[in-house]
Order: C-alpha cells, then sequence, then structure tokens
C-alpha cells in the first residue's frame, strides 16, 4: 500500500511539472526585445543589441545586430535551454515569464546579467 501511495504522488509531480513547462511554452513564443541587460552585481548597463523569436516547434532565433543564431529550446525546471545549430547546449536561469515579460539570468564569464526582455506587441 505504501509503494502505491508513493507511485501516485511521484506521479502527481511529474503531471504538475509537465503541466508548469506546458504553460511556459506557450508563454515563451513569440518575439521578444530586449528593454535592459546588464551585471547584476554593478548595475551597468550591456550596450548590444538582442532580438529573440521563440516559435511553438521548439525552434528559436536571437538577432545580436551583426550575427544572428538559430536552433532549438526547450524549458525545464524554471531553465530555459538553447542548443544552436552544432553547438553544445546552454541554459539560463528563468526568473520571471509570463504573457508579456520575459527575465534571465545567466553567468557569462564568471558575472551574473540580467536580461529583461518584452513581448513584441503584434498589431
Amino acid at each position: 500500500m505504501r509503494n502505491q501511495t508513493i507511485s501516485w504522488a511521484f506521479l502527481f509531480l511529474i503531471l504538475c511539472l509537465s503541466c508548469q513547462s506546458g504553460e511556459n511554452n506557450k508563454y515563451i513564443v513569440g518575439e521578444w526585445e530586449k528593454e535592459n541587460w546588464y551585471v547584476k552585481q554593478t548595475q551597468k548597463p550591456i550596450a548590444q543589441t538582442m532580438h529573440f523569436q521563440f516559435d511553438s516547434l521548439g525552434e528559436y532565433s536571437i538577432d545580436y545586430g551583426s550575427e544572428i543564431e538559430k536552433g532549438k529550446y526547450w524549458i525545464n525546471y524554471g531553465q530555459l535551454y538553447t542548443q544552436e545549430e552544432g553547438q553544445n547546449e546552454k541554459n539560463v536561469q528563468i526568473v520571471r515569464l509570463d504573457s508579456n515579460t520575459l527575465i534571465l539570468e545567466m553567468n557569462r564569464s564568471g558575472q551574473i546579467e540580467v536580461l529583461e526582455l518584452k513581448k513584441r506587441q503584434i498589431n
């Protein structure tokens, strides 16, 4: 009886986590523009162009102005994973994701950076 209870609890946990990822995937689909990007410790702004696009099939692109990165993405346990074509996967922490705002925290070259994005509204 105890093993059956543990099995049901585990199944419920997996179901809840998969629903959460599905909800996040729904919110992330679309075009995102950089609103703010800075070094967390010093609040020093990072002046670089960045435009994200995520589709419902798990494909993404990032336009840095001078180059475009493309590949696959997925969300798991509050982390956004990307894998550029022919490269290793990378992951960043999702601080906030809703229908209009995406805030990411990442470690780049030993310093924590915060990237705030706003969803581009289609008229």
